[in-house]
């Protein structure tokens, strides 16, 4: 994200400057609004050291200390909508809740923590995912329901011996141990999907790696039960049919 935000501020630092002072930037997006968000961002990402956000911010923000307004910051309750770039970051930093960064590995694009996260903490909420037909990259929350969410939900890879679980009725994703600074998330799919869009060959190393990966519909129980606290709701009534 902190590279992001660079390529997206570049444009606007004076000739021959590579980034703007978060003054300069404020003053060519002309909007306070829109200045105050990207100054606190930039604030939190450790671009600027910015002495009083509150101050500057005093006209357009209620919030008590600078504090409470980097938590707005990258908790996306600030918006801001003059590029359509920075709301993009905005975006991710909402649904990380400043814990996660996307980054792209040997195996494909993935969530890595930048801090620790505590057993049973809600690291994402995805609410406001679109339905979509299956495809590899959704999440099945129901049956014959799936969701798609391209910064979140699609960049966690599976594991047989996962860190968090999906939480299909309240659309969250839950930490099911406590997980260390720089650690991939992982979930098992087959906790949610049915009938994998597209099977797969695990090469997760785990002692209790399941080998081929196709769908809970397709797994033995004595697998599926590894998992029961993380079953979704239409899984679990696997365990129960003879």
């Amino acid at each position: 994200i902190r590279e992001e935000f660079i390529t997206a501020t570049a444009p606007y630092a004076p000739h021959g400057e590579q980034l703007p002072s978060y003054i300069e930037l404020g003053a060519r997006l002309g909007d306070q609004g829109d200045a105050i968000v990207m100054m606190a961002v930039g604030k939190l990402l450790g671009i600027w050291e910015i002495l009083s956000l509150k101050e500057i911010g005093k006209v357009t923000l209620s919030a008590r200390s600078d504090t409470e307004i980097l938590q707005s910051a990258s908790g996306g309750y600030l918006s801001i909508a003059s590029n359509e770039h920075f709301d993009k970051i905005i975006n991710r930093l909402r649904t990380s809740r400043g814990k996660l960064t996307a980054l792209r590995g040997t195996q494909g694009n993935a969530l890595y923590t930048i801090a620790p996260i505590q057993k049973e903490e809600v690291i994402f909420r995805f609410r406001n995912a679109e339905p979509h037909s299956k495809t590899y990259q959704t999440v099945q929350i129901g049956p014959g329901l799936h969701v798609h969410d391209p910064e979140t939900l699609a960049l966690l890879n599976h594991s047989c011996a996962p860190n968090v679980r999906i939480d299909t009725v309240t659309r969250e994703v839950i930490a099911i141990r406590d997980i260390g600074q720089s650690e991939m998330l992982t979930f098992s799919y087959l906790t949610t999907e049915l009938d994998m869009d597209t099977p797969f060959q695990c090469s997760c190393g785990s002692d209790s790696c399941g080998g081929t990966i196709s769908g809970a519909r397709h797994t033995s129980p004595s697998v599926l039960r590894r998992y029961e606290a993380q079953l979704a709701p239409y899984v679990r009534e696997l365990l129960d049919r003879p």
